[in-house]
């Protein structure tokens, strides 16, 4: 009984462990359930309802935007998907880039090949028509 207890206790451990890690890489209080926003340009980009917050000039939320082709990172590195963390400006119809994730695979699977943090980045005007407005639409309809 005492053999089986050790192992049984580390199975447990370490599955609660890998359970606790979010979507974004980092241990999250909620699961990433990825919402369909809008397809563009070869690529279809999803909205992550939960991680939408209300903030004093607007709300923060994930995307990801999965691409059928593999594209090029800034830092020239193959990725099929990218993450990324807007502030939306709805009154303004703008969004602020805070970060982007690159990923080798669709749907933001395996291990990121590049990662961006931006601490002061201006505001982006939005394109009416476009898969980001129907995110901005998304996020700023919640209340």
């Amino acid at each position: 009984m005492r053999a089986l207890l050790l192992p049984l206790l580390l199975l447990i451990c370490c599955g609660t462990a890998q359970a606790a890690k979010g979507a974004h890489g980092s241990a999250a209080h909620h699961r990433t359930h990825w919402h369909r926003v809008g397809r563009a340009e070869g690529a279809t980009l999803y909205l992550d309802r939960a991680s939408i917050a209300r903030l004093e000039q607007g709300r923060r939320a994930w995307t990801l935007r999965s691409f059928r082709r593999p594209q090029n990172t800034p830092g020239g590195k193959p990725f099929r998907s990218i993450k990324a963390q807007h502030v939306y400006v709805c009154g303004a119809r703008s969004a602020i880039l805070q970060a982007q994730i690159y990923y080798p695979e669709a749907m933001g699977r395996g291990e990121p090949v590049e990662n961006y943090r931006f601490e002061q980045f201006s505001p982006e005007a939005i394109a009416p028509g476009s898969p980001y407005a129907a995110a901005l639409a998304a996020v700023c309809r919640r209340r």
